[in-house]
């Protein structure tokens, strides 16, 4: 049996037990930093959209490619790859918002393995993101 744990990068006070997943776990990404410098945030499909501030201050209407997220199992996992997201292929209803502590979240409502159940509002943290010079990117891309 697999274990995986699923916290909240911000705060580390949060975390989940999930057991029996068969999904592979790779190394965490850096926690975001993205929202404190962008704003009308949203998301479509696995396109997270925005407008940033560049250096000089102006704003920017940028996206990026989510990477790594999929569903398993009915679950919204991320698992540190470089690979295009595939979870919008068998999740709907797909947001972005903000935890109490400010930290960027996707939760989406996402179909189980035997494609009949449906887990609803799952929901995952945004992390390696970052706003540089008024794009959207993941740390690893600069």
């Amino acid at each position: 049996m697999r274990l995986s744990i699923f916290c909240i990068p911000a705060t580390f006070l949060s975390c989940t037990l999930l057991t029996g997943l068969t999904a592979q776990i790779a190394s965490a990404r850096q926690p975001s930093s993205f929202q404190n410098s962008c704003y009308k945030l949203y998301i479509i499909g696995d396109v997270l959209y925005g407008t940033c501030k560049n250096f000089w201050g102006s704003d920017n209407k940028t996206s990026v490619q989510l990477l790594g997220i999929s569903n398993i199992n009915g679950i919204l996992t991320n698992d540190g790859t470089k690979e295009p997201a595939s979870f919008s292929e068998t999740c709907y209803g797909i947001s972005f918002n903000y935890y109490t502590n400010g930290y960027p979240f996707i939760a989406a409502n996402c179909i189980e393995n035997d494609g009949k159940t449906i887990s609803y509002n799952t929901q995952l943290a945004l992390d390696g993101i970052t706003n540089y010079n008024g794009g959207l990117y993941y740390y690893e891309q600069l």
